[in-house]
């Protein structure tokens, strides 16, 4: 089951790890305890907020990529692609049928 759903925590996680940090923690004005203790702080409170998050189950076989190029590509190529998300879907009914029996 794991290896065609996969859990995939938020979205926020990837995004915030795409992001381009900016450390002001070498600044002049960053080094009085005051500051330390801010910048403490805000990094904590993203690490809690991230922590929080409750996983969302997402298909493996429909990954944004995979369903752009099922509404974008060539005709050959989204039958390809859709046949084998039907198919992967399919088994994932069947193991979960049989998971319920």
């Amino acid at each position: 089951l794991e290896q065609i759903m996969p859990f995939v925590t938020y979205e926020m996680k990837a995004t915030l790890a795409k992001c381009p940090t900016l450390d002001v923690s070498r600044h002049a004005a960053a080094q009085s305890a005051v500051a330390q203790s801010m910048l403490n702080r805000m990094k904590d409170d993203v690490l809690t907020h991230l922590a929080n998050q409750t996983p969302t189950p997402k298909l493996r076989c429909l990954s944004a990529n995979v369903l752009q190029d099922m509404f974008t590509s060539v005709n050959a190529t989204r039958c390809a692609t859709t046949q084998t998300c039907v198919e992967q879907v399919e088994g994932l009914l069947a193991q979960l049928q049989q998971l319920r029996a």
